[in-house]
């Protein structure tokens, strides 16, 4: 099998689009929709592969179960539309472009077959999601002068 139709295209793509995203981070909207894109043509590419892509990459198999499969279209469609929701919302100021990099992550989780692999992917994943969750900058609050 060559690479041009190998599974990775599931990880690759969310991973390289993230850099775009980010570069793109002070248009929100553009940004957002961007990474939407990307999540909806890594939805299409994953419900138009065949069932036979497989791959060893360093001694690792790689492989999408059709559970897999539906698992990570319904993830990534849940994703597209909440990107596409949060270009009018504020999210965050890292939610557009950790969003991809996440995904493509998870993708990994999905389609390898080391179960070692997973937990390490998956502790990477929980820190990018922490830096998602943690609020922004706000200014110090002198409880004192208001009384």
């Amino acid at each position: 099998m060559n690479w041009l139709l190998s599974p990775l295209w599931l990880i690759a793509l969310p991973l390289v689009s993230a850099p775009v995203v980010f570069m793109l981070r002070r248009r929100k909207r553009l940004a957002c929709l961007l990474a939407a894109l990307s999540m909806l043509s890594t939805l299409r590419l994953c419900l138009s592969m065949p069932f036979n892509w497989s791959l060893e990459v360093l001694g690792r198999d790689v492989l999408l179960h059709p559970s897999g499969r539906t698992f990570l279209a319904s993830v990534f469609l849940l994703a597209a539309l909440y990107l596409a929701y949060a270009s009018y919302l504020h999210q965050g100021r890292a939610f557009s472009y950790l969003t991809p990099l996440i995904m493509g992550l998870l993708s990994a989780v999905t389609m390898v077959q080391s179960s070692e692999v997973a937990v390490l992917l998956l502790g990477i994943i929980l820190m990018f999601t922490v830096l998602i969750v943690q609020t922004e900058a706000t200014r110090p609050v002198r409880g004192a002068q208001y009384y």
